[in-house]
């Protein structure tokens, strides 16, 4: 998740613009798909953790740590969580 705001943060920083961005997901639809994709899994994966970790009575600092890590390094650490923190 972080690493897609990287990638468009060096991307401008390389003498782009908003405007090319715009551009480039409007003219190319496996772009505009891929980009609307992942947007999505973020939000359901980053909701479905609160969820998670709200229904488990986690502690309040063990949330945050969790959110932070998945909001900086993306999917692998709900797959991480759901099999360490997980009791099926």
């Amino acid at each position: 998740m972080a690493f897609f705001q990287v990638g468009i943060i060096l991307w401008y920083n390389s003498a782009r613009t908003i405007n090319d961005f715009v551009r480039a997901i409007t003219q190319d639809w496996l772009l505009l798909i891929t980009f609307i994709d992942a947007g999505f899994f973020t939000i359901i994966c980053i909701a479905w953790l609160i969820y998670d970790l709200n229904k488990n009575r986690t502690k309040s600092n063990f949330k945050w740590v969790w959110l932070g890590l998945t909001l900086i390094f993306g999917s692998p650490i709900v797959m991480f969580y759901l099999f360490t923190e997980r009791r099926i």
